[in-house]
């Protein structure tokens, strides 16, 4: 399914999200209203200033790098999506 249309479907279905910082247990908190009155939460945790919570595999860069002395970032992209490797989404050269 195109990425366009799960984002009309998406903004079919939801009303808003309403975000809050519960500091007592440092979380993030998204309660998403629905269109037909419902109202889920979700809490996920917080992460601090500096702190990442994600972080590049040493093998993922190196296939960067190497790729972006020959390749567009949209073939870089298609080729890591191909081989299922994530990145943190800053790779420094």
């Amino acid at each position: 399914m195109a990425a366009r249309l799960k984002k009309r479907i998406v903004r079919t279905l939801i009303h808003e999200v309403v975000v809050d910082i519960d500091t007592a247990t440092s979380e993030v908190v998204l309660v998403i209203h629905w269109k037909g009155g419902l109202h889920t939460e979700v809490r996920v945790p917080r992460r601090r200033r500096g702190q990442n919570s994600t972080h590049t595999a040493p093998e993922t860069l190196d296939a960067v790098r190497a790729l972006a002395r020959i390749c567009s970032d949209a073939l870089i992209a298609n080729v890591l999506n191909r081989n299922g490797r994530k990145t943190s989404g800053h790779v420094s050269a």
